[in-house]
């Protein structure tokens, strides 16, 4: 049995998409390939090495067949909002075909969507009753997040990534209904991530 472990980060800010080549200014590392339920999904870790922060984003993947051929596109939020220069996102999307016809996502920043470039907003935020829960094919990760700073959170999300054993992630689920939180609110956070068998 996979050994799913969670990650969970809780943001603000706005939102990236994405593709492999990124002008030495981003990388995509730890990616996988996943069949979850009767769908591939393609998940991965990009690395911000332009040097400035990138406010905005989302990541569109592109999966393709054997015949490298797109099968078709899929826009995606990562886990994180803003990705300050020198950080780490995560991010997954699930295509309509199985892995057997898929060989391969594509990832890059979308620039066509709302994309930002500049100083990366900051905050503190603390996690208590952590709980991650899985039946046959559902894992359920809760808990509350608590704003500790003076600085109003501002639309927070809260993000699961699951990984494998070897590290790459295999798929990452968000909540984006966290209410705005002034200094010492809190509000719960349910995430249903779909994993494999």
């Amino acid at each position: 049995m996979k050994r799913f472990l969670t990650r969970r980060t809780l943001t603000t800010g706005l939102v990236i998409t994405g593709i492999l080549a990124f002008a030495g200014t981003c990388s995509i590392q730890n990616i996988s390939l996943t069949l979850i339920g009767s769908n591939a999904v393609f998940a991965a870790e990009i690395h911000n090495d332009s040097g400035a922060d990138i406010l905005e984003h989302n990541i569109a993947v592109a999966f393709v067949d054997n015949n490298n051929s797109v099968l078709e596109t899929k826009i995606v939020a990562p886990c994180l909002r803003t990705l300050p220069a020198g950080g780490v996102n995560y991010f997954s999307a699930q295509s309509t075909y199985s892995t057997t016809q898929v060989k391969a996502g594509l990832p890059r920043i979308n620039y066509d969507s709302k994309f930002k470039m500049g100083t990366a907003a900051t905050g503190a935020g603390s996690i208590t009753g952590l709980s991650a829960v899985r039946s046959a094919t559902i894992l359920t990760v809760t808990g509350t997040f608590k704003n500790p700073d003076g600085t109003t959170l501002t639309n927070p999300q809260a993000c699961a990534v699951v990984f494998d054993d070897a590290g790459n992630v295999i798929v990452v689920g968000l909540d984006e209904t966290l209410s705005d939180l002034t200094k010492d609110a809190t509000d719960t956070f349910t995430i249903n991530l779909m994993v494999p068998n």
